[in-house]
């Protein structure tokens, strides 16, 4: 057994998984895998041993500033989750162990499945669930405009929905978070009169606030480019959460990043201005393999133009203060400030 299937079986099978948990050696030894690949799987450092993910989709959703004039419509999910027939798009989660019962029930049971995830081991798993899926990764190409490849993934699901009346759409992380794509795709479903339902996925901002151990009490979200156009007003006594860094100013499918680095600085000396060149920050990204780790890279905002970990990675930017109460609201409210209920 390759180290693809045996990440793969994880996923696939709570069985195997719940070996795994019980006795790993004497899982890992029984699949045969080598002394490296099981030290890799212990030190949750998958990328050591499995190949490079060429086929690597981080989704870079920037052309949602273009839609609407930056105003979101809502687009309200049609049918009951579980109907088997129309359009159904769900969540991968943002690696395989943390797709939902409710939506591998769906996957498994369409007729057709599309899919647009961000490894080899979560590609391998949605073929595994149904052997009709078709991957969405060719539409990216490099240098090609992202607002065309999105329409073209819309396009190709409304296609595909068509001919089979009955599509499952399988995205990376949570399909509602910026991702424009299903979004439209929701919108053409529904104009076609097909019934058209999302169901969710656990997120990147699901993992952050986990795996940094923080409580969304007051947490504000933003994807990054559109945090630096519009100019959002924001409270530095809450947590303040970036979107999309690696994809900062991108307009075309550009998986080098090229351009980057200079526009972190940007973003740097932005907020160096309101936090101050000592306030920490975390750059984060996600443990996409099962068995992996998540990546931190905690650092000053003065050295973030400097970031070592940056592809698929979302920043933190911790509170600066904490939040001050409004006697007004706290009176109005009937509460007595400082003692515990």
């Amino acid at each position: 057994m390759t180290i693809l299937d045996f990440l793969v079986n994880l996923s696939a099978d709570p069985e195997a998984l719940a070996w795994y948990r019980l006795e790993p050696e004497k899982t890992m030894a029984a699949a045969g895998l080598s002394e490296a690949e099981c030290q890799a799987i212990m030190e949750g450092k998958l990328w050591l041993v499995l190949p490079p993910p060429q086929c690597r989709i981080i989704q870079k959703y920037v052309c949602t500033l273009e839609a609407q004039d930056g105003v979101v419509i809502p687009v309200l999910s049609t049918g009951n989750p579980l109907d088997k027939k129309g359009l159904t798009i769900v969540g991968l989660g943002i690696r395989s162990l943390q797709m939902t019962a409710e939506a591998r029930v769906c996957v498994t049971q369409a007729s057709k499945v599309l899919f647009l995830v961000a490894d080899p081991v979560s590609e391998d798993f949605v073929r595994r669930l149904n052997p009709t899926a078709e991957t969405l990764a060719n539409f990216y190409q490099q240098g090609k405009p992202l607002l065309d490849i999105y329409n073209e993934i819309a396009d190709k699901i409304i296609s595909c929905l068509k001919q089979s009346g009955d599509l499952c759409v399988v995205f990376y992380g949570h399909p509602g978070v910026l991702c424009y794509p299903t979004h439209e795709a929701l919108r053409l479903a529904r104009q076609e009169k097909f019934s058209a339902r999302m169901l969710p996925g656990v997120s990147a901002l699901d993992n952050l606030v986990a795996d940094l151990g923080i409580d969304p009490v007051g947490l504000q979200s933003f994807e990054a480019t559109a945090f630096l156009i519009y100019g959002y007003r924001f409270d530095t006594s809450a947590g303040l959460v970036l979107w999309q860094v690696d994809g900062l100013g991108e307009a075309r499918w550009d998986p080098a990043h090229v351009a980057v680095p200079g526009r972190l600085k940007v973003l740097a000396d932005y907020l160096v201005e309101i936090y101050g060149p000592s306030h920490e920050v975390y750059v984060y990204r996600a443990a996409a393999l099962p068995l992996a780790q998540p990546e931190i890279e905690r650092l000053s905002l003065g050295e973030l133009p400097g970031a070592k970990l940056i592809e698929g990675a979302t920043l933190y930017v911790p509170p600066k203060g904490p939040p001050k109460p409004d006697p007004e609201m706290v009176k109005k409210l009937g509460m007595e400030w400082g003692k515990r209920t």
